[in-house]
């Protein structure tokens, strides 16, 4: 009788924790388990993009936003990027992680968003930097 009163417990406790374990990944698909350290920059740049506005300055979206990623295979001048999901645990900041802020030649906001950039731009390859402008 004690050995079948464990059972069920055990299988009680691990319905439980089943069922709280996957609602986490219902509340935002986009925020990792393993990377809790990058929630605040994700939530933050996530709330700071819907204050952006096309025509805005790149101090203005300096003001807002703050400093995009640097560094990175995929950072240019006119494109900036910022961190906004995590897609990968491996503390390697990817493309598909960030939202572009597509500025035009007078340094002014183009665009900015995953649609806007694969809308009017695209890489040329991986390992190039260059982005070729699509529409005109």
């Amino acid at each position: 009788m004690k050995n079948r009163i464990s059972k069920l417990l055990l299988i009680a406790t691990a319905a439980v924790l089943s069922g709280l374990l996957s609602g986490c990944a219902v509340i935002d698909p986009d925020t990792s388990m393993l990377a809790p350290h990058k929630w605040d920059e994700i939530y933050k740049n996530r709330e700071n993009l819907n204050k952006l506005r096309v025509k805005m300055t790149k101090d203005e979206v300096l003001q807002i936003m703050g400093e995009p990623i640097q560094g990175e295979a995929f950072c240019e001048d006119n494109v900036w990027w910022y961190y906004t999901r995590t897609c990968w645990t491996d503390y390697v900041t990817t493309r598909d992680e960030c939202t572009p802020v597509v500025f035009d030649k007078e340094g002014k906001v183009e665009g900015f968003g995953t649609t806007y950039f694969r809308t009017h731009y695209d890489y040329m390859s991986w390992s190039d930097k260059t982005v070729k402008k699509v529409l005109e």
